[in-house]
């Protein structure tokens, strides 16, 4: 979130974090409408959904730590 400018006020983000994380669990390789989706009920009133969703496509797509340890 820091990386892609998606935190502002800092009010809003453990809650798209957390939804960041569950998507993360639950999709292999999501797109910006799956990000949208799962992003859908967070509110951000300073920071705009753009940065967030760039923030969660970059999050999501890091190697699972199964995927690093088998």
């Amino acid at each position: 979130m820091v990386r892609c400018h998606g935190a502002q006020c800092g009010y809003c983000t453990p809650g798209f974090i957390m939804a960041m994380a569950g998507l993360y669990e639950c999709t292999s390789h999501p797109n910006a409408a799956d990000v949208r989706a799962a992003l859908t009920g967070n509110l951000c009133r300073c920071t705009g959904y753009e940065p967030i969703i760039k923030a969660a496509l970059e999050a999501t797509s890091q190697p699972k730590i199964e995927q690093l340890y088998p």
